[in-house]
């Protein structure tokens, strides 16, 4: 079975709106099993507040960022997070359509699709919108995902990256 998050806190500053959003996941995630909680973004928190003005919707983007960190830190920690299922399958999602449909295409079929994005390079010089591995395809990529209906983790692979290729490249 899938491993629960037992507890969940948090510590902000900020805004009462960015205060009750991180409460609000809390509460969401606690007694989930980790790939739920891989599942929530900022719609889902912001739907539980009840809404969010347009002034205030930062909260549930910020909130849901924080949350992804921590599931990206506990994913590539090496920890057993989800027991096997003979039909779960991993798709590597880009943000792009060809992901999405293969992604969409697996769970057509019948599996239980789990998404990921791997962070391999940041450039300041050159990330932009359509980067690869820039921030803003990470976040396009997760709520690709959560729009579908599929958990989404982020693997930061950059630090292993550089050693064993970058590096060893030059």
């Amino acid at each position: 079975e899938d491993g629960a998050v037992s507890t969940a806190v948090f510590a902000t500053e900020g805004c009462a709106a960015t205060r009750a959003a991180c409460a609000c996941a809390c509460e969401l995630v606690e007694g989930q099993s980790v790939l739920d909680a891989a599942g929530i973004g900022a719609g889902t928190i912001e739907e539980e507040l009840g809404g969010l003005s347009p002034a205030r919707k930062h909260a549930a983007l910020l909130t849901a960022d924080a949350l992804h960190r921590a599931l990206s830190a506990a994913a590539s920690s090496g920890e057993v997070l989800a027991g096997p299922l003979e039909n779960r399958v991993l798709v590597a999602v880009s943000g792009g359509v060809d992901s999405a449909v293969a992604a969409l295409r697996e769970r057509e079929g019948g599996a239980d699709v789990v998404a990921v994005t791997v962070k391999l390079w940041a450039d300041p010089d050159t990330d932009g919108t359509k980067a690869c591995c820039s921030p803003e395809a990470v976040l396009g990529a997760r709520a690709l995902t959560h729009q579908l209906g599929i958990p989404h983790f982020t693997l930061d692979l950059e630090g292993p990256f550089r050693d064993r290729v970058v590096d060893e490249f030059l």
